[in-house]
Formats: C-alpha cells, structure tokens, sequence
C-alpha cells in the first residue's frame, strides 16, 4: 500500500464550549479507522492529547488537560490501536522535581496522576 502507520490526532484537546470533542466520539471515528487500516494491512496508532486552552481562544498557550479526561482517551484508544502516543509531553506533563519551570505548574499534577495510573494497573503506553 506504501503506507505503514496511520495516526490521526484525535482533536479532544481542541473542545470548547461552543465546539465540544468528547473522546467517545473520537474514538468512533477511531474504530472506523482502525478497521479499514487491518483491512489494508496498515498499523493504526492513536495520538491522545495530553492539552487544554485556557478559554475559547484556540492556538494559545497549551495547558496539562484534566487527567480524567487523557485517561478516558487512553481507555477508549486503547483497544482500537497497536501503540499510543501523546501530543506533547514536556511542560504539559513533566515532573517539576526532576525539571524546574518546565511548563505549567499544573503539569506537575497530571504527572503525578498518569504516574499513580502505571503504578495501579497494567500500562497504557503514553
């Protein structure tokens, strides 16, 4: 097919109030895709947002999103694709410890929470 990997970006971190992505419906369209990539021998990956906007204003800033949110994605995705990836990990989701003023300080948090998440079950991959 001269295609190895598809990878959509699954557009939950772009919700707003007027415009909302839930990650269900991400992942429908995400098992639509998943099976006509089986079907063409493709790998199917899945890009989880790991971030949020302050307000309405998109292409600001990006803040950590909720991690009740990410997991939800990394749940629903996870069964669907071969690997997960995440758009982005420094300052959205980094250790303040091992790396001071990296991103938001709220990203500190979300670290933590995704860390307590691999220590409680098996791994989904980030």
């Amino acid at each position: 097919s001269g295609m190895d990997i598809i990878c959509p970006q699954d557009g939950v971190g772009f919700t707003t109030p007027g415009d909302p992505r839930p990650a269900a419906r991400s992942a429908a369209a995400g098992r639509t895709l998943a099976s006509a990539c089986r079907e063409a021998n493709i790998d199917f990956w899945y890009l989880v947002e790991t971030f949020s906007f302050e307000n309405e204003v998109l292409f600001q800033p990006l803040i950590p999103a909720a991690w009740l949110r990410i997991r939800e994605q990394l749940e629903l995705a996870a069964p669907l694709s071969e690997t997960l990836i995440a758009y982005q990990i420094p300052g959205l989701m980094t250790s303040q410890s091992l790396f001071p003023g990296l991103g938001d300080p709220s990203s500190e948090m979300l670290f933590r929470a995704y860390s307590e998440h691999l220590c409680s079950k098996p791994p989904l991959i980030l």
